[in-house]
């Protein structure tokens, strides 16, 4: 017989009645945290391990947890009975709970029960309340064991572990569990490299619906009618990470034409916003299970739309959590960009389910396989849907912006050691995502498709349900290909930087061309550090590849492995005038060439791809911020490759244009005076405003989705950067014309009209965009009016504004997109920064950690005033919060750089625009 048959029913009627008034279990059960039943017990305890893993005491076969939850009340109530094998004789087992009130406990061994002694610990590095739950025993067990714990425990307020919203009059709760907070849930073996089934029940008041990551097999009432009991069906083999619920009056809508069930879950009255979700998610399984030639992993697939969510999306097996905006789209008024958004992360997070979910990582450590490779794939599923998106072709802006992290002093490596939940969290950055992704891209392209896509499928077939390394992934695309994968790919996971690749080019009559490959790390400091000695770190073993004048498509290409090397050019090539030292942009490096050089790519930009354009414009830039080039070589590029009106506007040339407004923007923010701010407007106008004028601010018949995409970014860039008449006064009308009938609204430019007709606005027309807020109930509506709201430069408004976050009716996420509108507005940033500085208390008592971590992520400060200030805001008032003590740094460190910029530069600047200072 099933150890799980002997499983008794815990939900008492009394229990369920104490939950529904809001009471937790009788005092006499629960154990407080550190004040065990039995402390007489002497039983030797293993310490927390400082690698911040379990000791291996026991390990995990199965799950069974049941829950009672009502998401009106404050607390939740649970059984959880955990199967599982122990080796060796022992009185102790550790495993993890994070403020659960137990209730029971017992472990019960070959038909013998005994009670448990329970304490509770920090976890090594541990922030924050205990998390490790300590379970001695008068008997020692040994083999096939049953941990049997009942508890409650109340919903958390951080968007974590199991949380509780009210949207639209009703209460849901929702759960979000990675990277370590199933352990708010229930207790469990929280690490990603313990993967056992499943089976979950959960009972709620009728009338609620719950959802879990399997199919349900069967719900019942309660011999009063008052309660539903839903069970579902036991999981696949799951990391505790990935197990997720909802419950709720939730609506579901059935997609169709899908090999396996497929569902949009919502919150009520939503569910009929969800079908462009459904759609991208039927196609997008079909393009996976071909590309990785293995079906889909489980049961069924639910894309659930959650009103209030922290992270963007979660890849939860079976049961995909997204921020509602991203995936409830209105056909009839949904903008390009939210589109774009939805297909992308729709195929990122599916692409989870095969790597992450069928095969997961065994350790943090090796997070970047994880989200590294579906940022890489989202990139080919939605090419290979819809080609027209140009996903792969943008993703070499992810790539640039991965680059600018990495060249920093603080960068740190792919693969990092992870010792606490705060080292988990932060390591949900660019570099684990962006770099991840780049260096996957330049394997495939240095590999080639086939062979890449043969070793990733060996990989999953090698690994499936169950646990593997990046080290595994290697050595079966290095199986596939016949090269040294895991040298060339360790040089870039476990070193930190971007290497930067200096090519000089030599003509001799007597001789074929040739380049003298360098390299070296490109690192970005301040003024007077000191930069590292050649040789003082290992060198990368870096994929090049030249294009060059006369190439014919076929550039030259070595695995450049030392500090130095040399590459010939084909005999009978004449001296090209121009190179490409990174041809298609898929290694992941900088180049370095002469100034010289980067100004004959200038003078040839008409004969250069727009990718090319692209790379170079974002090499001349590192290169001017890390002080190798001379600004006014970057002034020159931007003029040679500025939008020409009556060009056919393809992906890529969307992507220079949006390249060079990002540029003006960056420019803008940090070697831009009051002295200069006039004459650099008249640039940028000069640059952009031509193409504006011709693209319009309403969309056309026809238009394309580039066309779309570059109108919202070039329109908001232009009103970040030009003080435009004719752009306030359409932006002013079209804001005025939605706010007389917001029922017709054009997304695509309602979220450039309503930031850029706020500027000057005043209280009035904050008010008009206040009532609308109130009653909207389109995600995407909402997203443009928050950054209406963010973006009046009046201190009293935005300060009102900012404000916001305290109102309960306030969504957590929300805050976010107030303050990405002021950080976009110089004139913004000191009043922001004055109303973080004068709510401190505010902050950390009333909004999530996630929030308080998000204001020093956003920010930008780039004088020693602001600086100043800065300090006073966050020294020591993150270190509570996962995460917050590096944001802060980071801050402080993006400052410093931007200072030194702009003292090195500003008197070239100056010159540049004729400026007198």
């Amino acid at each position: 017989m099933p150890l799980f048959s002997r499983r008794r029913s815990y939900v008492s009627s009394l229990a369920i009645s104490m939950m529904l008034l809001g009471c937790s279990a009788s005092n006499d059960l629960t154990i407080a945290p550190n004040h065990p039943k039995g402390s007489d017990l002497a039983v030797e305890v293993p310490a927390a391990l400082d690698t911040g893993r379990l000791p291996a005491l026991a390990r995990p076969t199965r799950y069974a947890v049941s829950l009672t939850i009502d998401p009106k009340e404050p607390r939740f109530i649970g059984r959880t009975v955990i199967s599982a094998e122990v080796a060796q004789p022992t009185q102790v087992i550790v495993l993890h709970g994070r403020e659960l009130a137990i209730t029971e406990a017992s472990v019960v061994e070959k038909g013998d029960a005994q009670s448990a002694t329970v304490t509770s610990r920090a976890s090594a590095h541990g922030i924050g309340s205990p998390d490790e739950i300590v379970l001695t025993f008068a008997r020692p067990v040994e083999g096939t064991i049953e941990i049997d714990l009942g508890y409650t425990a109340a919903f958390s307020e951080q968007l974590s572990g199991v949380y509780r919203i009210e949207s639209g009059g009703e209460w849901y709760a929702f759960t979000q569990f990675e990277p370590m907070d199933a352990r708010r849930a229930f207790p469990c073996f929280d690490e990603p490299g313990f993967k056992v089934p499943f089976e979950v029940s959960i009972t709620t008041p009728a009338g609620n619906l719950a959802v879990a990551n399997s199919l349900e097999v069967s719900h019942a009432a309660s011999a009063d009618s008052k309660l539903v009991t839903f069970k579902f069906a036991p999981t696949k083999p799951l990391p505790s990470y990935l197990v997720a619920f909802a419950v709720g009056p939730l609506e579901i809508r059935e997609g169709k034409g899908s090999k396996v069930p497929l569902r949009v879950v919502t919150t009520k009255g939503k569910s009929a916003l969800g079908d462009a979700a459904l759609e991208a998610g039927r196609a997008h399984l079909e393009i996976l299970e071909k590309y990785f030639d293995h079906p889909y992993p489980y049961d069924k697939l639910d894309l659930v739309a959650v009103p209030d969510f922290a992270a963007g999306a979660m890849e939860n097996a079976g049961f995909i959590t997204f921020r509602e905006e991203l995936i409830l789209l209105d056909p009839k008024i949904s903008s390009a960009s939210a589109q774009r958004n939805l297909a992308l992360t729709v195929a990122h997070e599916l692409s989870h389910h095969w790597f992450g979910d069928l095969v997961t990582m065994t350790w943090w450590d090796d997070l970047w396989l994880n989200e590294g490779f579906a940022t890489w794939m989202e990139n080919k599923v939605v090419d290979t849907w819809k080609p027209e998106i140009g996903a792969g072709t943008s993703s070499i802006a992810w790539r640039a912006e991965a680059m600018k992290l990495d060249a920093r002093s603080s960068a740190r490596p792919v693969r990092r050691p992870v010792v606490s939940v705060s080292d988990a969290e932060e390591a949900f950055d660019g570099i684990v995502y962006d770099k991840g992704a780049a260096v996957l891209g330049m394997l495939e392209s240095w590999l080639g498709p086939d062979k890449f896509q043969m070793g990733v499928r060996q990989y999953l077939r090698a690994h499936a349900y169950g646990s593997a390394t990046d080290t595994d992934l290697f050595q079966a695309l290095g199986d596939a290909s016949g090269k040294d994968v895991v040298g060339v790919a360790s040089t870039f996971l476990d070193q930190p930087g971007v290497p930067v690749v200096g090519v000089t080019l030599t003509c001799d009559k007597d001789k074929a061309p040739s380049l003298a490959l360098t390299q070296k790390r490109m690192l970005r400091t301040e003024s007077g550090a000191a930069a590292p000695k050649p040789g003082a770190e290992p060198a990368w073993k870096i994929p090049v590849c030249v294009g060059y004048e006369g190439d014919k498509g076929a550039p030259a290409c070595t695995l450049l492995a030392s500090e130095t090397a040399k590459l010939e050019l084909p005999r009978g090539q004449k001296c090209p005038t121009w190179i490409v030292p990174n041809q298609g942009q898929h290694g992941y490096y900088r180049y370095s060439v002469s100034a010289k050089q980067f100004r004959a790519l200038a003078h040839a930009a008409d004969k250069l791809d727009a990718v090319t354009r692209f790379g170079v414009l974002d090499d001349a830039h590192a290169l001017v911020e890390s002080g190798e080039l001379p600004v006014d070589v970057l002034f020159d590029l931007l003029e040679a490759f500025a939008p020409r009106p009556g060009t056919k506007l393809t992906v890529g040339e969307r992507l220079v244009i949006e390249e060079e407004v990002d540029l003006l923007v960056a420019l803008d923010r940090s070697v831009i005076d009051e002295a200069s701010r006039s004459a650099f407007a008249a640039f940028s106008g000069k640059l952009l405003s031509p193409i504006a004028r011709e693209i319009g601010f309403d969309a056309k018949k026809g238009e394309s989705e580039d066309a779309k995409l570059l109108r919202k970014a070039l329109f908001e860039g232009l009103a970040t950067l030009v003080d435009d008449p004719w752009l306030e006064k359409e932006a002013d009308k079209r804001a005025v014309a939605f706010l007389a009938d917001p029922s017709k609204v054009d997304v695509d430019t309602l979220g450039i009209a309503l930031k850029a007709s706020s500027h000057r606005a005043n209280a009035a027309r904050f008010d008009a965009l206040l009532a609308v807020l109130a009653k909207t109930q389109n995600p995407q509506v909402r997203v443009a009016l928050l950054g209406g709201l963010g973006s009046f430069q009046d201190p009293a408004l935005l300060s009102r504004a900012l404000d916001l976050m305290w109102k309960p009716d306030m969504k957590k996420q929300d805050g976010r997109y107030v303050v990405k509108a002021a950080v976009a507005l110089a004139a913004s940033r000191p009043a922001l920064l004055s109303w973080i500085s004068a709510h401190t208390t505010e902050i950390k008592e009333k909004l999530p950690g996630f929030m308080r971590v998000g204001f020093a992520e956003l920010l930008d400060v780039c004088d020693a005033d602001s600086l100043a200030k800065a300090h006073a805001a966050f020294d020591g008032k993150l270190s509570d919060a996962e995460g917050g003590e590096r944001a802060a740094a980071q801050l402080y460190e993006r400052a410093g750089l931007c200072i030194d910029l702009a003292s090195r530069e500003r008197a070239h600047v100056h010159a540049r625009l004729h400026v007198k200072p």
